[in-house]
């Protein structure tokens, strides 16, 4: 497994092939480290196309640009499928909000847990 630790968030690659993000404890995200992480993943991991699953920590922050930025995002180049984890069920709905927006042209899905949202990549 290939990881590195950026400054609000861990990527790694695992071996079953996922490219995992997981934000920080307490961290709060703007548009700005948003467009920095995707500009790691095609800059740095060269990654062309993958699933990937996004882990948000407790007690995530999000301004409205970063999340407006997230629906906005046209993403579709480099991911096959995306899992979206999320703890919080505040952060749940939210999240559904937003993706009900979000026009992705590929599989997208919220999930309280890392090991169903896995199975759910593996599937696609």
């Amino acid at each position: 497994m290939k990881k590195i630790e950026l400054e609000k968030c861990i990527i790694s690659i695992q071996d079953n092939g996922i490219i995992k993000l997981e934000t920080k404890e307490n961290v709060s995200m703007n548009q700005e480290d948003l467009m920095l992480i995707e500009r790691f993943y095609q800059e740095k991991l060269k990654i062309e196309s993958g699933l990937f699953l996004i882990v948000f920590s407790k007690n995530l922050k999000g301004d409205f640009n970063a999340k407006k930025h997230f629906v906005s995002f046209n993403d579709k180049k480099i991911k096959r499928a995306e899992a979206i984890v999320m703890r919080e069920v505040s952060h749940q709905v939210e999240s559904n909000y937003f993706l009900k927006n979000k026009m992705a042209e590929y599989p997208i899905k919220v999930f309280d847990n890392e090991k169903d949202a896995e199975t759910w990549l593996l599937l696609h």
